[in-house]
């Protein structure tokens, strides 16, 4: 049984209303006047079908162009669970296992402040 591993993806959100979904991908954005990060949208790479078994589960059917650019995803389904985490399933079960990178952790930086301020009273 060959081991195929599933292709790295640009950060996705899926959009739209109950009946249509969209994958889209997106970006990063500082808005200066809101002073935080907003998400700007991309472009459209796909749609997404709900399974109306289990509805916090759906599959994400991606757009030609993206397969074009993406040749790893022809060997996968892929499904989408709620929370946004992405499950490959080999297109052939049979032949193919897939076998998932080694689970990273995200870590947040950022300064503290008890470093920033003395600890001793100036006065």
């Amino acid at each position: 049984m060959a081991v195929i591993t599933p292709p790295e993806l640009p950060p996705l959100i899926v959009n739209g209303t109950s009946m249509h979904k969209y994958v889209m991908t997106y970006r990063n954005v500082w808005d200066r006047e809101h002073k935080s990060c907003r998400r700007q949208p991309a472009g459209t790479v796909g749609r997404f079908v709900t399974d109306w078994d289990n509805p916090s589960r759906g599959e994400i059917l991606f757009s030609d162009d993206f397969l074009d650019a993406h040749e790893g995803l022809l060997s996968f389904r892929i499904f989408c669970r709620k929370g946004g985490k992405l499950e490959f399933k080999a297109i052939d079960e049979d032949s193919l296992t897939v076998e998932r990178r080694a689970a990273t952790q995200k870590l947040h930086a950022g300064a503290r402040l008890d470093r920033l301020i003395p600890s001793k009273v100036l006065g």
